[in-house]
């Protein structure tokens, strides 16, 4: 877990603050087409998830300091993007899947972002998905959070990093060989189609809990999982920085053995 990627941590940085950001009064829309617009910075009820959309109050918050060059900034969505509502509900199912934990209950937070230091597109909606305390779940017996970024034209995942309580931990020891079906479960319920060929790092790796894989489409993605058995990250590192971050993230691999 804490071998994440820069970019992730940068879409937990934005999106922290949006979860914890004080909520407004519930309203209902009729119209998804239009939910975007309409419901910006207000809480929306009546769908399958609770989801805010935080991007109005984020481009505010930025007017107040300079962003660093290359770091990504928040932009209202465009007319070709996915209904907010469909992506809140993708990036719901995906954490319920991935977790088996009913979320119908949290408040999914988007914040949509131009990221310039993206491969495939620039344009892309950060997710935060809160995770309740359970006191059956090691892992998760302080509450917890899921961030994922996501193209909002297409909903394809790009990024899902799960980040939980501090101090929480997972007791069970390692089962490598169940993490190649753990990953074809999860790509299965991202829409990511069947995985081509998995490989471990290899044994002197300092990355014990890397699981690199091709994806149907041929895009490298990097699995990496908890101390147990649990998915902590993925990122279809194609999708992210192209082959130059695939190659650079085996360069790291490399030397830290």
């Amino acid at each position: 877990m804490k071998h994440r990627s820069v970019l992730a941590a940068l879409c937990a940085t934005l999106l922290l603050s949006a979860c914890s950001a004080p909520g407004n009064t519930p309203v209902a829309v009729s119209d998804p087409v239009s939910t975007a617009a309409s419901t910006a910075g207000q809480i929306v009820e009546d769908y399958e998830f609770r989801f805010i959309n935080r991007t109005a109050e984020k481009i505010e918050e930025y007017k107040t300091y300079d962003p660093a060059e290359g770091q990504p900034t928040p932009a209202l969505p465009r007319p070709e993007f996915l209904p907010t509502q469909d992506i809140a509900k993708k990036a719901g199912e995906l954490c319920q899947s991935a977790l088996g934990m009913n979320l119908s209950a949290q408040l999914i937070a988007l914040c949509y972002m131009e990221d310039p230091n993206l491969s495939r597109t620039q344009s892309v909606v950060e997710v935060s998905v809160p995770i309740p305390s359970s006191e059956e779940i090691p892992l998760f017996q302080r509450a917890a959070e899921v961030f994922l970024c996501m193209d909002p034209v297409t909903g394809e995942l790009f990024r899902y990093s799960l980040y939980p309580g501090q101090g929480c931990a997972d007791p069970e020891q390692p089962q490598k060989d169940t993490w190649p079906e753990l990953a074809q479960n999860f790509c299965t319920a991202a829409g990511l189609g069947q995985i081509q060929s998995t490989e471990f790092t290899d044994e002197g790796s300092a990355y014990q809990d890397w699981l690199w894989a091709v994806l149907e489409n041929g895009d490298i993605a990097l699995f990496q999982f908890s101390t147990g058995n649990t998915l902590t990250s993925f990122e279809n590192v194609t999708a992210t920085g192209g082959q130059a971050r695939v190659d650079a993230l085996h360069q790291k691999d490399a030397i830290d053995r």
